[in-house]
């Protein structure tokens, strides 16, 4: 299943979409807003462009919610410009699975580093 944390209400003609190929849209109104805008505006973005705009600093948190929406020993969030290029299942991730957090590298896939949160395997407790 396709689950998205959904804030704000001004895309209705998006919801629409998502909801016509069976998105699972979860109203999602985090208590720690204040505090991660608190975050956001003392952040520079020439350190990261996340920075500049509320709406995609609060999307970068919103995972640290998932656990409250989806009742799953694991999940697999892939930021909204992720490409899936062929299909896949937990098998394929072999035996040496986390017991925490997995994220990706950004570009190189020798690279061990975790830079890219926007691809995450997550061991839900």
């Amino acid at each position: 299943d396709i689950h998205i944390l959904y804030h704000g209400s001004k895309d209705e003609q998006f919801l629409d979409w998502l909801k016509k190929y069976s998105v699972i849209i979860h109203s999602h109104e985090p208590e720690w807003l204040d505090m991660i805008e608190t975050m956001r505006q003392n952040g520079d973005p020439a350190l990261s462009h996340l920075f500049a705009h509320k709406g995609n600093y609060i999307g970068t948190w919103q995972r640290i919610d998932l656990p409250l929406f989806i009742d799953a020993e694991y999940i697999l969030f892939l930021d909204s410009d992720t490409i899936i290029r062929q299909s896949f299942g937990m098998h394929d991730f072999g035996l040496d699975v986390t017991p925490g957090l997995a994220a990706s590298s950004e570009f190189d896939e020798e690279d061990t580093r975790p830079w890219n949160v926007g691809v995450c395997l997550f061991n839900v407790p």
